[in-house]
């Protein structure tokens, strides 16, 4: 599995911040990660999956399945837990976005940073000491007897 280390830029990061609507319902997390990643100068998108939100009105949005809009993007923050950041990631398979999970949900494997650790997190995200793991992605089908069902 490589791992790439990354430390240091002064360089203006493109963040989309992906949440778990159902985790984060009144989008409370969101929005803190939002003005946090705003107030250090860097622009930020959201889902367009979340678009109709009424806290959300005003902020950027990003089709996530359109190769255009995700090209400019330098990372992505996931809002949940490790559901999500597979969901996310199956979402954003052509994107080769690296992805951040925070965990707002009860234990996360994938969702690395707990919600007690955010500030200290992002402080670390914005100077970019952090190693990305490369992960892989695979697919399965099973034989029902008539037909390969793909999972």
């Amino acid at each position: 599995m490589p791992i790439v280390n990354f430390t240091g830029s002064d360089i203006m990061k493109k963040i989309l911040v992906i949440p778990n609507q159902f985790k984060d319902k009144s989008y409370r997390v969101t929005l803190k990660v939002v003005h946090w990643l705003q107030d250090k100068g860097c622009t930020v998108f959201l889902p367009e999956t979340i678009e109709g939100a009424k806290e959300l009105e005003g902020y950027a949005f990003a089709h996530c399945d359109h190769p255009n809009d995700m090209a400019d993007i330098d990372y992505g923050l996931v809002l949940g837990g490790d559901g999500t950041i597979i969901q996310t990631s199956r979402m954003l398979r052509n994107a080769n976005l690296p992805l951040l999970g925070i965990n707002l949900g009860n234990l996360g494997f994938l969702a690395e940073i707990e919600l007690s650790d955010l500030d200290a997190a992002l402080e670390a995200f914005m100077k970019e000491e952090f190693v990305i793991e490369q992960r892989m992605m695979i697919a399965a089908s099973f034989d029902n007897g008539k037909s390969l069902v793909p999972r």
